[in-house]
């Protein structure tokens, strides 16, 4: 059932944007509302958006609130959202929804459905989950936290890719997923021994 949700976006040009979130037909327009959430104190303000349709022509161009938050007016149900943060590109796909998270993980789906464009987006999130040993029944388009529970942490993924820029690194996961390999980027357990006893790894 679609709930309607009342989004304060402060910033964004509109005091009280009303958004369902849910999917809509494919040939409608509306005005979406992105978040990006990275679980680290990143400056999140006056970041460039770009909205690109689904022949890849941008269609909507605005900036992130403090909060990072944004709103691409009239832009199309199917598309590509990017965000532009000074050291790294991140990225979304937009599939009908009015509200949609930008992660480290929409980036890595977004990333592997640009280089593999015959996938859908539903195909491109199961790689990416298989790849990042997270639980195929795990939704995709949510946040995902600084804490060990949660199956990516954005902190994490970040310092291995050492000297390499962090754009290149997202790309060379994106390889390694379409190789079949699975790869961790969680927090450790605070308690790794006992974590490990209970079969978990």
């Amino acid at each position: 059932m679609l709930v309607a949700l009342s989004f304060l976006a402060t910033g964004c040009g509109s005091s009280d944007t009303q958004f369902l979130n849910g999917n809509l037909p494919t040939t409608t327009r509306a005005d979406r509302i992105g978040s990006l959430h990275l679980g680290s104190p990143t400056s999140q303000a006056n970041l460039e958006v770009i909205g690109y349709d689904a022949a890849g022509l941008p269609a909507v161009r605005t900036t992130t609130d403090e909060r990072g938050s944004f709103v691409l007016k009239d832009f199309p149900a199917d598309g590509r959202v990017v965000v532009r943060l000074p050291e790294v590109t991140l990225s979304a796909q937009v599939n009908g929804q009015r509200f949609f998270w930008v992660t480290g993980v929409s980036t890595l789906v977004s990333r592997y459905q640009q280089a593999r464009p015959e996938l859908t987006t539903a195909q491109a999130q199961l790689e990416i989950a298989r790849f990042l040993d997270i639980p195929a029944d795990t939704s995709l388009q949510g946040t995902f936290g600084r804490t060990w529970r949660s199956p990516l942490s954005w902190p994490a993924l970040v310092p291995p890719a050492g000297s390499t820029t962090i754009d290149t690194f997202l790309d060379q996961q994106v390889e390694a997923a379409s190789q079949g390999q699975i790869v961790s980027f969680r927090e450790p357990h605070p308690y790794p021994a006992l974590y490990s006893a209970l079969g978990n790894r």
